[in-house]
């Protein structure tokens, strides 16, 4: 009887993961397993929506040409071959205004920024007139400041605007 009790006693001051006849390698193991496949699921799931997205709203393109930097740059269409309304955000860092210039294969949009502030494409509608690529595709928009000789050929996603956010914002062909 006193050889039990003796027993009961120095098991019940071991650590808990003993007590339960599960040895600590196994715990170490588990909980490391644990950890890897949380990282893993972190790493899959950080590169999801980095493409044109058909479900709404999607990312656009960032860029930097000297003092200005383009912010989630995309086009909204309702068609390859239709109007497309350009968004995103374009920020001028410097200490003077710079003109702008978008260009896609037939189009141009020039524009002025003020010095330290930003020009918003949602609140300054900028149409070109046809879309170069089709829904889901990227096109090619090379924006420059020619101030700062600064040049950049952006992949910029285009986007249907009868998704998610867009719906308000697809251009309308212009009335013949």
């Amino acid at each position: 009887m006193l050889i039990a009790t003796t027993q009961v006693a120095e098991r019940s001051t071991l650590p808990s993961a003993i007590r339960s006849g599960m040895p600590p390698r196994s715990v170490i193991t588990r909980a490391s397993s644990t950890i890897i496949t949380a990282v893993v699921t972190a790493v899959l799931l950080g590169g999801c929506g980095s493409a044109p997205s058909q479900q709404g709203i999607g990312r656009g393109t960032q860029v930097a040409m000297g003092q200005v930097q383009g912010v989630d740059l995309k086009l909204v269409t309702e068609a390859a071959g239709e109007p497309a309304r350009i968004l995103g955000t374009l920020i001028n860092t410097g200490t003077t205004p710079v003109e702008v210039v978008l260009r896609d294969g037939d189009d141009t949009a020039t524009l002025t920024i003020e010095a330290e502030d930003t020009f918003r494409f949602a609140e300054n509608p900028t149409i070109f007139t046809t879309t170069d690529g089709g829904i889901g595709d990227t096109v090619s928009m090379l924006i420059s400041v020619p101030v700062t000789a600064s040049e950049e050929a952006a992949a910029v996603p285009v986007y249907e605007g009868d998704l998610g956010g867009y719906y308000d914002r697809t251009p309308q062909a212009p009335e013949s």
